[in-house]
């Protein structure tokens, strides 16, 4: 049997961010934590900039998932921004603060 290793999948939606944490050994995967937070990143998102309140609350959430990582030491993470982190011209700020709170590139 090879050594567990706890990992993060955190899926940053227009509407809501979601983090599951999970224990994979071998091909065994079993959930640990599953945390889903509404942001409504996209909300009045007018095909150029996310608001000031949106990215706020998205950091917020980011800010929440961060203190819920740090009771896994070494934990690997990985995150993916849906479509509004393509599109937002304002986003790149976010992505560069969210990043750096995660340890991982979005």
């Amino acid at each position: 049997m090879g050594m567990s290793k706890n990992r993060a999948a955190i899926d940053l939606g227009t509407n809501s961010f979601r983090m599951l944490i999970a224990d994979i050994e071998g091909p065994c995967f079993t959930p640990i934590k599953k945390v889903l937070r509404s942001v409504r990143l996209g909300e009045h998102f007018n095909g150029n900039n996310l608001t000031t309140a949106a990215l706020k609350r998205g950091l917020a959430a980011i800010t929440a998932f961060r203190q819920e990582l740090s009771r896994y030491p070494d934990i690997q993470t990985i995150a993916c921004g849906s479509a509004v982190f393509r599109q937002a011209n304002n986003i790149d700020a976010f992505s560069t603060r969210a990043e750096a709170l995660l340890g991982a590139k979005i």
